[in-house]
């Protein structure tokens, strides 16, 4: 290390240079933090001879190293002094002294750490908030501590760097400490570690707050304060009680590893406490989970999900991020889907969207929805196995953009399949929709991996369930992967089509297959909203195919094409085509008689109108909701099914419309009849191949 500049008087000295050895830019190096350790004493050193020395260079390492050393600096904790009431900031652990250390509920008057080294010029001390320092100081004196650490003065809040800094290295300042005083400023004296003191503690606010928290959980010796700093016990004094009321277990409030704790369980921790801050409700669990992530005040509620997020990527096997909601016990069905609501051609009733209608992802929106999950651990062992055994080939957790979770989930066994209805606001429909039920590999806190998952559909369920990885074992490709995204947010752009239902009748004879289109320039499809996002473009294919029950080869497709309509206001229209086709091959055409009737059965999957359609539908048919913005059809041409397909135009609030479409596959004849009647319009026009 050399000086380049006067020390002593004079002129403030130029910045001093420090010669390192070269460090990989790319990966955080062991000896970072041992480097600082150097350069801080050296700098103490070079200040001692001249206050005026400048931070330290190094002119020897490339930008990526040196830019690596910077951001690896240990963070520097700023203490008070108990007698002088000075402040100093510590770098290494190594020289930071014994300390005690302040949990609180912020209040009125707070002192900030500009209004502390003011404290002269304008006396605090009459002040709640320097009174609860001074307080804090005397307490700390008195059982042999010359520092203290209090986050209301101890934290420069104007430098957002030193903030993120303090937040992110909270948790552990409050673990190192050797006494951590928690003082309850709603809480009157008692005697302590007596009943009286507890009935008026667990009242206290200081168990409602988020960053209180961390307090809670990290201090190795916990004690607490009445509102006049008369002592009432501690942690330990009141560890079963604590634990009751928190769902804590006494083993974490006694300093065991959190590691050993669920990510359910530590959300389930914060489930019932509050932060004035929408973003602190993730801030204040950095510490908790021992990740860290860039302090955005201002993003709301996106703070928590980009909490959820990095939990995912840092723990892929922990799916006890995904058990949050209403805890069932026993199988509950879905809210049902009536025939009656769904085969009826008529346009389906409609409400505006509430909450309890409302589809999530799967991810949680705050700490308050594990509430009920305090006990739910992973079965670490099987989703080892789950993500790391050839024979399964799940991918672990990913994030694919635009913070979309991509998730490989077993899919549950039995029935797994359930339709419910969703209902959008703009444009104003209700929407038939696909859940998938899926295993969670988590189970209750106690009991063996092998006596049960948990099944995620609309509630979350406790599943009594063989070991499924023996199952497993025996027949891999018997249990399908589900993959679960965030839920696509219903925002729709001009021209897109939008399938409201595609259901088929129980007494039809045909059964429905996965929603698929043609893979065509500027086209995309969202198969979970049931979306086909082809804008104005004229000339796109999208279709839903169906098959026949006693022949499951033969089958026949619906397709839908956008083409030109000097008529519509917006100069385009659809059309529908109903076209024979061969379920799940590629074989050639073939030409087969069904039911007396000579087809050609093409090739799946249908990409173009250029196949023979049995029935071509245009502007014609019966005219049908939204004061006549749109045609019903009801076909029956063996050897099909009677079909009835709709299609609506409904306005966006931002202007523009979207096309609604329907697709019922053997409707009872009165209701359609019932609804023919409803409008008039042209015969329906037919054109054989």
């Amino acid at each position: 290390m050399g000086g380049a500049g006067r020390v002593g008087g004079g002129p403030p000295a130029a910045p001093f240079e420090v010669s390192l050895v070269d460090l990989s830019p790319n990966r955080r190096s062991p000896y970072v933090v041992v480097y600082w350790c150097i350069i801080e004493r050296c700098t103490a050193i070079m200040r001692q001879l001249s206050p005026s020395i400048a931070q330290p260079r190094f002119p020897n390492l490339s930008p990526p190293a040196c830019a690596n050393i910077r951001r690896h600096r240990p963070p520097s904790m700023r203490l008070l002094n108990t007698s002088t009431l000075g402040m100093k900031d510590f770098i290494s652990d190594h020289d930071r002294p014994l300390y005690a250390i302040l949990s609180h509920t912020w209040g009125e008057q707070e002192i900030s750490w500009a209004q502390w080294q003011n404290r002269h010029a304008s006396p605090i001390e009459a002040t709640l908030g320097g009174a609860k320092i001074l307080d804090c100081c005397r307490q700390a004196l008195a059982d042999g501590f010359a520092w203290v650490w209090v986050d209301t003065c101890c934290i420069d809040k104007s430098s957002s760097a030193e903030l993120s800094e303090a937040i992110n290295s909270m948790f552990r300042w409050y673990r190192d400490a050797e006494i951590c005083y928690a003082y309850l400023s709603d809480v009157p004296n008692a005697p302590p570690s007596s009943r009286e003191a507890w009935s008026h503690m667990r009242k206290s606010k200081w168990f409602t707050r988020g960053w209180t928290l961390q307090e809670l959980v990290a201090p190795k010796d916990l004690r607490f304060y009445s509102e006049d700093w008369q002592p009432l016990g501690t942690k330990a004094q009141f560890a079963d009680l604590i634990s009751s009321m928190t769902h804590i277990s006494i083993r974490f409030l006694f300093g065991d590893n959190l590691d050993l704790a669920s990510i359910a369980q530590k959300m389930s921790w914060a489930a019932n406490r509050q932060t004035t801050r929408l973003e602190d409700q993730a801030y204040s669990l950095l510490g908790i989970f021992d990740i860290n992530i860039p302090l955005l005040y201002g993003e709301g509620s996106k703070a928590f999900q980009r909490l959820q997020h990095t939990l995912l990527i840092t723990y892929p096997e922990d799916q006890s991020l995904f058990v949050w909601g209403k805890i069932v016990s026993g199988h509950v069905e879905n809210p049902p889907v009536l025939d009656s609501s769904v085969l009826n051609p008529g346009p389906m009733p409609w409400r505006p969207p509430s909450a309890g209608s409302e589809l999530h992802g799967i991810l949680a929106t705050s700490p308050a929805d594990f509430a009920e999950s305090y006990n739910v651990v992973p079965c670490r062992t099987a989703a080892e196995r789950f993500y790391h055994d050839s024979n399964y080939r799940a991918q672990l957790p990913s994030l694919a953009g635009n913070g979309t979770v991509k998730a490989h989930f077993a899919r549950a066994p039995g029935k797994s399949i359930t339709t419910i209805k969703k209902y959008l606001s703009d444009p104003p429909i209700a929407q038939l929709k696909e859940v998938a039920s899926c295993l969670i590999l988590c189970n209750y806190d106690g009991l063996p991996e092998s006596a049960g998952t948990f099944a995620m559909n609309l509630s979350i369920q406790p599943l009594r369930h063989p070991d499924i990885f023996d199952e497993f074992s025996k027949n891999p490709r018997a249990y399908s992967f589900l993959t679960s995204t965030a839920h696509l947010s219903s925002m729709f752009l001009p021209g897109d089509i939008i399938q409201r239902r595609s259901v088929v009748s129980p007494k039809s004879g045909v059964i429905a297959h996965e929603w698929w289109s043609g893979l065509q320039v500027g086209f995309s499809l969202f198969s979970e909203a049931k979306l086909a996002r082809a804008g104005n473009v004229r000339g796109e294919i999208f279709a839903k195919q169906y098959g026949f029950k006693d022949k499951k080869s033969r089958g026949f497709g619906i397709l839908v094409e956008r083409v030109t309509s000097p008529a519509h206001e917006d100069g385009t229209c659809l059309k529908f085509a109903i076209v024979p086709c061969q379920c799940d091959t590629t074989d050639p055409p073939v030409t087969e008689k069904r039911d007396g009737v000579s087809l050609v059965w093409y090739t799946h999957p249908l990409t173009s109108f250029r196949y023979g359609p049995i029935v071509t539908l245009r502007d014609s048919g019966h005219l049908v909701g939204n004061g006549g913005r749109g045609y019903s059809w009801t076909v029956e041409e063996k050897p099909f099914p009677k079909i009835f397909v709709s299609i609506e135009k409904f306005p966006l609030r931002a202007g523009g419309f979207v096309d609604v479409v329907d697709f019922i596959v053997g409707p009872e004849m009165g209701e359609l009849e019932t609804a023919s009647r409803r409008g008039r319009g042209q015969p329906l026009q037919r054109r054989f191949s």
